[in-house]
Parts: C-alpha cells; sequence; structure tokens
C-alpha cells in the first residue's frame, strides 16, 4: 500500500505494475508455502489442538479446503492493498460485498441441507475466490489501480 501509491504519484504506471505484479508473485509463493504445510501435517496439526477425536477428525477433514485457498487467500490480500493504493475503495467494497452475499447464500445452503463441517469451508472461501475473480479481472482490465499506460 505504500510502495505502490508513491509510483502512482510520480505517474510512474510501469513501476507501480512491476510492484503490484512482483507482490502478487510473492504472495502466491507464500500461498503456495503454507499450502504445502498444511498439507504436509494435516494428520499431525489436529494433535497439538485438541486430544479429542472427533475433534480431530473433523479439523482432519478441513485442513485439505483451508490448504487450497492459501494461495488464493494471499492474492486477495495483496489485491486488497493494490485497490486501496490505487484508491479504488468503492470497487473494492462493492467487491467484498457482492462476494460476502454469495458466501452467505453457500452458508444458508450448507445449513438447509444439512451439509458436514467442511461444506462451511468451503461456503466461507467462496468469499475469497469470487474476491480472487473479481478483482483480477479489473487488474486486467483498462480500469485497473494500476494501469500499464497513462490514465
Amino acid at each position: 500500500q505504500s510502495l505502490i501509491p508513491v509510483e502512482l504519484g510520480r505517474e510512474n504506471f510501469a513501476a507501480a505494475r512491476m510492484t503490484a505484479r512482483r507482490l502478487l508473485q510473492l504472495a502466491v509463493a507464500m500461498g503456495l508455502v503454507f499450502f504445502t504445510i498444511i498439507s504436509l501435517s494435516q494428520t499431525a496439526l489436529p494433535k497439538i489442538f485438541t486430544s479429542d477425536a472427533q475433534v480431530a477428525h473433523w479439523v482432519t477433514a478441513c485442513l485439505p479446503i483451508i490448504a487450497i485457498v492459501q494461495p488464493i487467500n494471499g492474492t486477495v490480500f495483496v489485491m486488497d492493498g493494490v485497490y486501496t493504493a490505487g484508491r479504488q475503495f468503492n470497487f473494492l467494497a462493492g467487491a467484498v460485498a457482492f462476494s460476502a452475499g454469495i458466501s452467505w447464500l453457500s452458508l444458508m445452503a450448507v445449513r438447509r441441507y444439512g451439509l458436514p463441517l467442511p461444506w462451511v469451508w468451503v461456503a466461507l472461501n467462496v468469499m475469497m475466490i469470487l474476491r480472487a475473480v473479481i478483482l483480477g479481472i479489473r487488474y486486467k482490465s483498462k480500469g485497473s489501480p494500476v494501469p500499464k499506460a497513462g490514465r
């Protein structure tokens, strides 16, 4: 959030975009690191927090979902900063509100159909997946917070 606005203020759009791209690459890389750690330790992790076999079972069932979304989460968190740096607050808020609404509908479906706990995690992560898609599409468009050329 602090590196990109400096370049945008200087109208150095190429540097702003390069910085955003690098931060997105780092976010995906760190997400993959967390994916790997969670994936490799999914049977051991629950034992750190509980001795209850049933709780450990459900935590273990949810961890693959949690692991898979780590690169997506990292991307979304960086995109939040990019959109804030580019002063696109309204678009960012709209993306959050829309995605949260769809995620809420997903949670209501989980409740209505009595789906097990892993589906709660899927429904919650609908928000992050939708945000990644929405923010990614705009990032690649002419309306990007860090344009390829002058505004």
